[in-house]
């Protein structure tokens, strides 16, 4: 008997706690009823105290109810009250209750938004955000400030700050601003119950939730202009740009492949464009200090590059020039020297004949009317004696074509006039004779290709109109196709605008103003402070078909 009772005891005590945890953690987190149709529908706000543009308030407490149950820690992570005042949250069942612990402000009017980083036990997010204002005076500050944030917009946050004197010293990645909301699924976001005044929009994808910019975590947006309250009325556009990269790339090692060829390899990928031969001094054994002969991507190393360097003298090192920019990463950060304390290391030996490496086009490939072909050497090339050794041609002749040297190993061809639609072209090209820089002879090589360029039936045109009330300019035009692929057209003003030959697909549209003319959109910048690029996209994609214009497409810049 006392056998079964040492037994059992034990037993109930652990049906006791287990069932004293299951009773904790459904308070903690309390789980809908299951069963029924799926859900699909994101959560709502049904009720809240006080109520919206409510006056004279002067209670402690405000009260949200849901219309299901959330996830309680995620709705708490999203709710903001500008200006801001601390708080202590207690939940029962869908209903949740803030509780000041300090006094609020006199004659002040509040803003409660909640955002939408947030769901339901379904994992459906609400649509928008919800903002309630209240008063604790006798009237409402009742300006507004709207707008949308494009691109990858999850997790953004969207911040004021009153244009005052002490606008330049606020630091976001030190202070939080005191008026802050989250962008709805849709993008759109509104800050309510302003007073009148002069405010600096810019938005922050918080990577860790804490309001202050994390520069190389967060992704960020920033206005292309100050918001004057109440006299705009044009929605504030701002686009997400991805994380900050600020750390340079470092030139590591630097070994010799003989013949005059010195690899250098890098931390990270440098930008093509950005290399050229007098970013690099090769110290020589007999102590000479003089500037490489060529300098290029290494083909098929996407982080090294490579020198060329005189073939008949021995190299002791290699460093950068400190006189001159130099070489970038794809974020503009220059590349760092590590090469000087260094001696010139061994590889294997490297006696290719130089060749070509790579042609962007293959024998009876389809070609646009206006084609860029990308030709890269293994080595460097003699860039002045390229178009007497290529030709593009038809049965009536030789094309006029324009070459562009990208790198000491890289051109870029392309037709000063447009091709004939339809019709086939034979691109030639001999290397025979051609020496790279270090008088190193190019292989014995010739090239006959065939070249069908695209047919002008499988051609449309857009026809519309660039509304500005500025007058800038020039723009960019962005047409995204289905199929994947971009076309660009460039826009010296606003006004009419026509472009032809766009093959047949289905189009999303964007626009931005090139202010800074580098055909690139400048995202600006939070620190230092920079506004963006003024931007606008079509809201409804376009279809083109072959042989057919679409007219009447209204490209709007609404931001003064």
């Amino acid at each position: 008997m006392n056998r079964q009772r040492m037994i059992t005891f034990p037993l109930m005590q652990y049906i006791v706690i287990a069932l004293v945890m299951i009773i904790l953690q459904s308070c903690a987190n309390p789980l809908p009823p299951s069963g029924g149709p799926r859900d699909t529908e994101g959560p709502l706000i049904i009720r809240t105290i006080p109520k919206d543009r409510t006056i004279g308030f002067n209670e402690k407490t405000i009260t949200i109810e849901f219309n299901e149950y959330v996830d309680r820690n995620k709705v708490l992570q999203n709710i903001h009250i500008t200006p801001t005042i601390t708080y202590e949250a207690t939940w029962s069942g869908r209903e949740l209750e803030l509780t000041f612990i300090e006094s609020l402000q006199s004659n002040t009017t509040y803003s409660l938004t909640i955002g939408t980083d947030y769901a339901d036990y379904a994992g459906n997010r609400p649509l928008e955000a919800k903002t309630i204002i209240f008063s604790t005076g006798s009237a409402l500050d009742t300006g507004s400030i709207s707008g949308m944030v494009a691109g990858q917009s999850l997790g953004v946050s969207v911040f004021l700050l009153p244009v005052n004197d002490s606008i330049e010293s606020f630091n976001p990645t030190k202070s939080i601003s005191m008026y802050k909301t989250q962008i709805g699924s849709n993008g759109q976001f509104t800050f309510s119950a302003l007073s009148n005044g002069r405010y600096r929009i810019y938005a922050i994808q918080d990577i860790f939730k804490d309001g202050f910019y994390d520069i190389g975590t967060d992704g960020y947006a920033m206005a292309s202009r100050d918001v004057t309250v109440p006299t705009n009325i044009a929605p504030v556009m701002m686009n997400v740009s991805k994380p900050k990269d600020t750390t340079a790339p470092t030139a590591m090692q630097a070994l010799s492949q003989g013949s005059g060829l010195i690899e250098i390899r890098c931390s990270e990928i440098i930008l093509e464009q950005s290399i050229n031969a007098s970013q690099f001094m090769v110290v020589y054994a007999d102590g000479t200090l003089r500037k490489s002969h060529a300098a290029y991507s290494y083909p098929g190393r996407s982080t090294s590059l490579t020198i060329e360097h005189d073939s008949l003298m021995s190299v002791r090192k290699v460093q950068l020039n400190a006189e001159i920019l130099q070489a970038t990463d794809s974020s503009g950060n220059q590349c760092k020297d590590g090469l000087q304390s260094t001696e010139l290391l061994k590889a294997e030996a490297q006696s290719k004949t130089p060749n070509i490496y790579s042609l962007s086009v293959k024998d009876s490939s389809v070609i646009d009317i206006l084609p860029n072909i990308e030709l890269v050497f293994s080595h460097s090339i003699d860039y002045d004696s390229l178009p007497a050794r290529l030709t593009l041609s038809n049965g009536k002749g030789l094309i006029p074509l324009s070459f562009r040297k990208v790198t000491d190993n890289h051109v870029s061809i392309s037709t000063i006039q447009p091709l004939q639609p339809d019709a086939w072209h034979t691109l030639r090209m001999n290397l025979k004779g051609l020496k790279d820089k270090r008088g190193a002879f190019y292989a014995d090589t010739s090239v006959t290709i065939q070249l069908q360029s695209i047919d002008s039936r499988l051609f449309g045109a857009i026809k519309g109109e660039i509304r500005d009330d500025m007058k800038g300019g020039p723009y960019i035009i962005s047409m995204k196709s289905d199929k994947g692929k971009t076309i660009i057209r460039s826009i010296e003003q606003s006004g009419l605008f026509t472009l032809n030959d766009i093959p047949s697909g289905s189009y999303t549209i964007h626009i931005f103003e090139d202010k800074n003319k580098d055909g690139e959109y400048d995202f600006g910048s939070i620190t230092p402070f920079r506004f963006s690029e003024r931007f606008t996209t079509l809201k409804d994609s376009v279809t083109v078909r072959p042989r057919w214009t679409i007219d009447g497409i209204l490209l709007q810049f609404r931001e003064p």
